[in-house]
């Protein structure tokens, strides 16, 4: 069987994909990949928009490909190969083109291609068609790549780093903000704790949106208190439980998370949060 060339490969497919953006618009920019920062696809990179060179479909700019060498690269190339002849992705070979144009310039900024072999695992375990995947990847390749821009390549560490991505791509798929999620990494980064606590704090919070309305904004402070917290992960689900508890109750989610980061930021605990949320539940003075 012939062998590709995957780094030409990629170069070529993103120039078809330029190419037909710009032939079916005429130059205008279009509806495309959504870009984290908000960002109007094929307007270029913004300086207030974290990771505005990511390509998309309307035929938007492409600046990630080709600035990194050495390990991108390799990895990018590995990527390549791997598409072509794993039989575990076998059934997305008709969009193997659109999956490596998407890859390149988030592989390229620092993102870990474990990461695109996981989700597409996952897809194929779901059996999902290769259009919703190719759609499905495209869309996290974007935030990875305004992610790994903003994070840099050496947290987390190579053997953390793809389930922290997937774990983030999920948690922005359901309304944690870019720069949340880089928050969230800082500190982990600072204060020298796992990526596995900055993953499970984002997942936390992105279910406490769900669960008593918190807003992007909101979801994102509490991101960062509870994995600031004293709270342990496996009591994550706890926290989750005392939310809907509290939306239940017809408490705005403005009061819960006043109440989360003052007790978090206090050293508490989350005996100490049900006691600020449900006061008259508890006898004076217990």
């Amino acid at each position: 069987m012939m062998r590709i060339d995957w780094r030409k490969a990629a170069t070529f497919s993103l120039a078809l994909f330029c190419a037909a953006g710009l032939a079916a618009q005429g130059g205008a920019g279009g509806a495309g990949i959504p870009t984290p920062g908000g960002a109007t696809p094929g307007a270029g990179p913004s300086q207030s928009a974290p990771g505005g060179g990511v390509p998309d479909r309307s035929g938007g700019p492409f600046t990630g490909a080709a600035t990194r060498e050495g390990a991108g690269r390799d990895a990018v190339e590995a990527f390549g190969r791997w598409l072509e002849t794993s039989g575990e992705v076998s059934r997305f070979l008709p969009v193997r083109y659109r999956l490596l144009a998407a890859a390149v310039p988030a592989i390229e900024a620092g993102a870990p291609a474990e990461a695109f072999r996981i989700r597409l695992r996952e897809a194929a375990a779901k059996g999902a068609s290769p259009e919703t995947t190719a759609d499905a990847l495209e869309a996290d390749a974007a935030r990875w790549t305004a992610l790994a821009r903003l994070i840099g390549t050496d947290w987390p560490p190579a053997s953390k780093s793809a389930a922290f991505y997937v774990s983030a791509a999920l948690a922005m798929r359901n309304g944690i903000e870019l720069e949340a999620v880089a928050g969230v990494a800082a500190w982990a980064r600072a204060e020298k704790s796992s990526p596995e606590r900055a993953a499970a704090a984002l997942t936390a919070a992105a279910t406490l949106r769900a669960a008593i309305s918190l807003s992007p904004a909101e979801a994102g402070r509490a991101a960062l208190a509870v994995a600031a917290s004293r709270l342990k992960v496996g009591h994550f689900d706890d926290l989750v439980e005392l939310a809907e508890r509290a939306a239940r109750s017809g408490l705005s989610p403005f009061l819960f998370l006043a109440a989360l980061e003052s007790t978090f930021g206090s050293g508490e605990g989350l005996e100490d949060l049900e006691r600020r949320l449900f006061p008259q539940v508890f006898p004076s003075g217990r």
